[in-house]
């Protein structure tokens, strides 16, 4: 197809001045992989940036993170979040922000962090409910697995609506049409940004393999829960009662994941009281330059 990329990289490759990452979330990055590195290092890096470090405070005292004490400081978040779950806020942060002046005829933006959102915190839920250790980083992985969209948005929105068009028409799912139309799809695009932004390596093979978890050669689990949470997501979009959505109950993956609609309606009204704060406390909607 002409002026179309021929892989997902090379789109990628296009964009790379226009989603970037701040330069805090890099040095960050540099200071965690440290062994000497100390907290109040960490938390003298964030609290250069006072955006972020104001919104790192909302986040510590949010009903997201259920903590019982009050945090005032970078340098307790630190203490009571701990390092991992500081970078992985960091990173949330910093994505949001980095799309934060898209403006697409192709989706309403808003409508998609809410989507996004939702996925993470039901992703998340479903870790506990599964009793996965450190579920936390589910968050994360929910909320980031639809970036590859964004990119296809601004650099191919034809295509994109090309393929929003036929997924309804033929009832198949996106990722196939857009192999279709691109030979391949929006999971491959992002993992290729995360890999151009850097970003550890269970996040970029989440991201690329969620949308077919059998390919997963690691981080299988994780690639399960994320695959159900965009299932989830697609039908909370919808609108309708969670009994209406079709879902496979009794395929293997949902059995082991110990999923039946009685569990699924809870985890859907858990994540769905919670979609509109935790958007706020990571989503700022400002007009494109």
């Amino acid at each position: 197809m002409a002026g179309v990329p021929a892989t997902a990289s090379e789109l990628v490759a296009r964009v790379r001045d226009v989603f970037s990452l701040p330069d805090l979330y890099f040095q960050l990055r540099k200071l965690l992989v440290h062994p000497d590195t100390t907290i109040r290092q960490i938390a003298d890096l964030i609290a250069r940036d006072p955006g972020i470090t104001a919104r790192m405070l909302r986040i510590a005292n949010s009903a997201m993170l259920g903590l019982t004490t009050k945090v005032d400081t970078i340098t307790r978040a630190v203490n009571v979040l701990g390092t991992q779950q500081i970078h992985d806020l960091v990173l949330a942060t910093s994505v949001t922000q980095a799309f934060a002046g898209l403006r697409t005829d192709v989706m309403d933006m808003r409508a998609y962090w809410a989507k996004s959102i939702f996925c993470g915190l039901v992703g998340r839920r479903i870790g506990g409910h599964c009793n996965v250790m450190d579920n936390e980083r589910l968050f994360l992985e929910g909320l980031l697995r639809d970036i590859g969209h964004l990119v296809m948005y601004q650099e191919l929105p034809e295509i994109a609506q090309q393929a929003i068009v036929a997924t309804r028409r033929d009832h198949a799912p996106i990722h196939e049409i857009e192999r279709r139309l691109l030979g391949y799809d929006f999971a491959a695009i992002g993992a290729e940004l995360m890999i151009m932004w850097q970003i550890p390596e269970p996040l970029v093979s989440v991201t690329r393999h969620h949308v077919a978890p059998e390919a997963a050669a690691e981080y299988q689990l994780e690639t399960n829960i994320v695959h159900v949470a965009s299932i989830l997501t697609s039908g909370y979009a919808t609108g309708e009662a969670v009994s209406s959505w079709g879902l496979p109950f009794g395929s293997h993956l949902w059995q082991a994941l110990a999923l039946d609609l009685p569990a699924v309606e809870q985890l859907v009204a858990e994540a769905d009281a919670d979609v509109a704060e935790t958007r706020s406390l990571f989503v700022v909607h400002k007009a494109a330059a």
